[in-house]
């Protein structure tokens, strides 16, 4: 975890259970096949152009809006330790995979350092995710750590999306 002065943890952590096995939830929050299913705004549709799963591998995806607009991602793998830990980075970029700055902000950072770890808890799986500007400005820090409350909003919706998604593959 980052720090920015005084010893202040920077970042974003949210934490969520599901009710499935370890393996299953590490399974499809890797694997691009089952990300297209979950990940993103509710009404959006991923297309996945590339993918790489290895550390250092890098999955470039578009997500469409229901009015049409489409923005272009690149996620890169920096470490994968299977049912434990899964590290990568990600980054708006274009159609060939270029990162690109945020449309939304000069000041968002060109990337976001992801840490994600599981833990089982009887038929509960606990998820931690810590996100935070990977590489960046401190007045891009400051940025991203004005978007806090917002992260976690959107990241609140996708959990959505994914629990609706594990149930579906476990009827």
């Amino acid at each position: 975890m980052g720090k920015t002065g005084k010893g202040k943890v920077h970042g974003i952590t949210v934490k969520r259970s599901f009710q499935v096995p370890l393996a299953l939830l590490f399974e499809v929050i890797t694997k691009p096949e089952h990300m297209q299913h979950w990940k993103g705004p509710r009404g959006f549709v991923m297309t996945i152009v590339s993918e790489d799963v290895r550390p250092g591998g890098k999955v470039h995806y578009s997500q469409s809006s229901p009015e049409g607009q489409i923005m272009w991602s690149l996620l890169e793998y920096v470490e994968i330790v299977p049912n434990e830990k899964f590290v990568y980075t990600n980054a708006f970029s274009d159609e060939e995979g270029n990162t690109l700055r945020a449309p939304f902000s000069q000041m968002w950072p060109l990337r976001i350092l992801n840490t994600l770890t599981f833990r089982e808890d009887g038929d509960m799986t606990e998820l931690t995710m810590h996100g935070k500007a990977f590489e960046a400005t401190k007045a891009e820090i400051q940025f991203f750590e004005s978007f806090k409350e917002n992260v976690k909003v959107g990241f609140s919706g996708t959990f959505e999306l994914l629990d609706e998604y594990l149930a579906k593959l476990q009827e």
